[in-house]
């Protein structure tokens, strides 16, 4: 089974303070060479704390917001090279991903431990 998606050595920082109070700048590593495969036909879930960098990864993935690092392979294409326009014009992949990607969170009460 080849991958669809291939993610390799993810890195995501970003900047806080030093704004116009002053103060020293500090970078946050929201995450930090992260890397994980998924074939045609898998599912993938992200489970972890509130800021561990679960939605930071998703957000990269769909170039929401640019990774630091890394590479992203989807279907063999580099999606950090590919333009804007290059990504509308990618094919839908409705034949491998039922419905659309989903970006699911769940309130902390909603927990299977939260008792």
């Amino acid at each position: 089974m080849s991958d669809l998606l291939q993610v390799r050595n993810l890195v995501k920082r970003f900047e806080s303070g030093g704004g116009w109070l002053g103060g020293a700048k500090q970078v946050v590593r929201a995450v930090n060479d992260v890397s994980f495969s998924v074939g045609r036909g898998q599912s993938l879930g992200l489970v972890g704390e509130s800021g561990c960098g679960k939605s930071t990864v998703a957000r990269t993935l769909l170039r929401l917001i640019e990774p630091d690092e890394g590479n992203i392979f989807f279907d063999g294409q580099d999606i950090r090279q590919a333009s804007v326009s290059d990504m509308r014009a990618a094919p839908p992949y409705s034949d491998c991903v039922p419905g659309s990607v989903r970006l699911a969170q769940s309130a902390p009460h909603c927990s299977s431990d939260a008792e």
